[in-house]
């Protein structure tokens, strides 16, 4: 009840392009991101053969990869099933781009796309996400949760590869935002770490993962 009216219970609601599911899976969620993908797929598809494979290109990363992009963090714990379904769509992007058959190796093209897999380039948002928290404390929400593994002063939070993991007792735990953007700092190298600006850390962040993206 909210000032009398009742709210009918449901299992799923949306809010801000994000569906959450009583469940806390993301199943709805990634169906609606499939939905948006291929109907703004097939309006582009429709106009393949009249465009080269570098104006292909242009118009899937302002058109497509948002689909992928938007709000990735949120969902960022979800299964591999999930995540294939996603990386099938980044996949049909590319075979469109390149004019590529079904059974074509992807790796090459996603490379000279410039792009990451769809796994990685969550990891990629993290990574930047950490380094705007720690490097200007806000929101402060989040920086208050991180604790370095040992005693140093708050202004060493970004050169410090080494932030305290709490016990995780659960697998929902493990993949959570908290514990997953841990880890992923603490695996970063530290001359990435202490980039001088968040322009030159996702420059040189993006040049690393792109190097150890499969």
């Amino acid at each position: 009840m909210v000032d009398g009216t009742p709210i009918p219970y449901s299992n799923t609601v949306k809010n801000l392009g994000i569906h959450l599911s009583a469940d806390l899976t993301w199943n709805r969620q990634i169906s609606y991101i499939s939905s948006n993908f291929h109907f703004a797929f097939y309006r582009l598809k429709f106009r393949e053969s009249a465009l080269p494979s570098s104006i292909k290109l242009q118009l899937v990363n302002a058109l497509l990869i948002p689909h992928l992009d938007y709000a990735c963090l949120v969902y960022n714990d979800v299964t591999d099933y999930l995540n294939t379904k996603l990386q099938r769509l980044q996949n049909t992007a590319l075979r469109f781009i390149y004019n590529l058959r079904y059974d074509s190796p992807l790796a090459p093209y996603r490379k000279s796309a410039n792009w990451l897999s769809v796994r990685t380039r969550r990891t990629y948002f993290l990574g930047c996400l950490m380094y705007s928290v720690l490097a200007y404390t806000r929101p402060y929400y989040l920086y208050n949760r991180f604790t370095l593994a040992r005693s140093e002063p708050a202004r060493v939070f970004r050169r410090q590869a080494a932030f305290r993991l709490p016990t995780c007792r659960t697998n929902l735990y493990q993949r959570s935002f908290w514990i997953e953007a841990i880890h992923n700092w603490n695996s970063i190298p530290s001359s990435i770490i202490n980039s001088s600006s968040l322009y030159v850390f996702k420059k040189l962040y993006c040049r690393y993962l792109l190097l150890t993206d499969d």
